[in-house]
């Protein structure tokens, strides 16, 4: 499938996280042509959560009322924490909930899957769409059958309308047909010419009136028969098509199985116990994943998952520490140094890795901002990946053009610190707000 024309439609819709944009280049090019109608696809698509409050959906199938697909690109850590807490947990449940109760399939997929296994995530959104087109057809084949009884129905309360019109007009002529012969029996007991001349004529119209009333009989009987016969087959006919149909749709809906959530090979390794010491217990993982919002300073969490049969990645010997995220500050102004420190003075940023773990102050020209969520990355010298990262956790205080700060200087005051990514080892600045770097 072609996505040059979607890429154009819905690029600027996307959100922050990493697997939305390979979901249209690698998981819906994976996809026949005649897959589905893709001005039918959507993304950021708006609904209400169970509390009433606003959400969007990553991206959406709808073809009509009956088959909505909602589609989830899913991350391990939505907040930057490095956890997967209760509060994550309850969020992912809501989300879920509210997106079934009005009427959507759900389906959810890793970013890991997203960017490892296109062509099985590509399997599971054509599945899941299938099945929504198969409820929507036998349902409207339903409808149809109910349809068609109503109208037998009409059919039948009208031919029994019908029938005691016909039995009322044959009361009438049988009364008419008595009243004639007790005037024949009258006329019969005074003159006898007259008697003859009125049996002849009474008798003749007697006699057609009596063909008349046989043949109203027979038709009366016939629209009974036939209005009984009819009645019987509409009924074995809806009755065989709803039992088709309950059973086709029980065996075709397949039950739900709790995601068990994948933990990374590093995070595995980061976490076993130092020799001599007891091993603990594995933390108790939720059966799901949470929906991420906005990405995060810990990028190690969005990592894809290893491949099987890949070689092994080694831990780093001492894992570098993560900024936190409370109100104290770094303290103010670079650690001591001697004449020949590397990390005295104003550090260009393409040495600042040689200053890890020291509060230093770096300097580059700002070579592109990147917004994400509640924060923005600063890059200095290079664009990400190749440059030196300096992440500010508030938009408060922001220029409101931002972007016409790219090419000024930025200097820059903080602890380095560092961590290994999909693109090496990133080296990075963590500030809490605009006040901190100055151009």
């Amino acid at each position: 499938m072609q996505t040059e024309n979607l890429l154009a439609r819905l690029a600027p819709k996307l959100g922050t996280g990493i697997g939305e944009r390979p979901f249209l280049t690698d998981v819906i090019a994976k996809m026949p042509d005649d897959a589905f109608d893709q001005t039918k696809l959507d993304a950021q698509r708006h609904f209400l959560g169970i509390d009433g409050g606003n959400c969007w959906m990553d991206f959406c199938i709808v073809e009509s009322d009956e088959v909505r697909v909602s589609i989830e690109i899913d991350g391990y850590d939505k907040r930057g924490t490095g956890t997967f807490e209760r509060r994550d947990w309850q969020a992912w449940l809501h989300r879920q909930n509210a997106l079934v109760a009005q009427g959507w399939r759900v389906v959810r997929l890793a970013n890991a899957e997203v960017l490892n296994n296109p062509r099985r995530c590509a399997r599971v959104v054509l599945g899941t769409l299938r099945e929504a087109r198969k409820v929507a057809h036998h349902g409207q084949a339903l409808t149809r059958a109910i349809g068609e009884l109503e109208l037998a129905r009409a059919g039948l309360v009208c031919a029994e309308a019908e029938r005691g019109v016909a039995q009322s007009q044959l009361d009438e002529l049988r009364q008419l047909l008595l009243e004639k012969q007790e005037a024949v029996s009258v006329a019969t007991s005074g003159d006898a010419s007259l008697a003859g001349e009125l049996k002849e004529g009474d008798l003749l119209r007697a006699e057609q009136d009596a063909a008349l009333l046989k043949d109203l009989q027979g038709e009366v009987d016939g629209m009974k028969s036939l209005g009984k016969w009819f009645a019987a087959a509409m009924v074995l006919i809806v009755a065989m098509v709803i039992g088709f149909l309950v059973y086709f749709t029980e065996r075709s809906t397949p039950p739900l199985a709790s995601a068990q959530p994948v933990v990374p090979q590093a995070q595995v390794a980061a976490a076993a116990p130092h020799p001599g010491f007891a091993a603990a217990p594995p933390p108790q993982v939720p059966a799901a994943l949470p929906v991420p919002s906005s990405p995060t300073i810990a990028k190690a969490a969005f990592e894809p998952e290893p491949r099987v049969g890949a070689p092994p990645i080694a831990a780093p010997a001492e894992a570098p520490p993560l900024p936190q995220a409370g109100p104290t500050r770094v303290a103010s102004g670079p650690a001591p140094v001697t004449p020949s420190d590397p990390c005295a003075g104003d550090v260009q940023w393409d040495r600042a890795s040689e200053c890890e773990g020291r509060v230093v102050t770096v300097v580059g020209a700002l070579a592109g901002i990147k917004e994400m969520g509640e924060q923005t990355a600063l890059n200095l010298g290079r664009d990400y990946p190749k440059g030196f990262r300096v992440f500010l956790r508030t938009k408060t205080g922001a220029p409101q053009d931002a972007t016409a700060l790219v090419g000024k200087t930025v200097r820059t005051t903080g602890k380095i610190v560092s961590h290994v990514g999909k693109h090496g080892t990133d080296y990075e600045i963590v500030q809490k707000s605009w006040r901190d770097v100055r151009f």
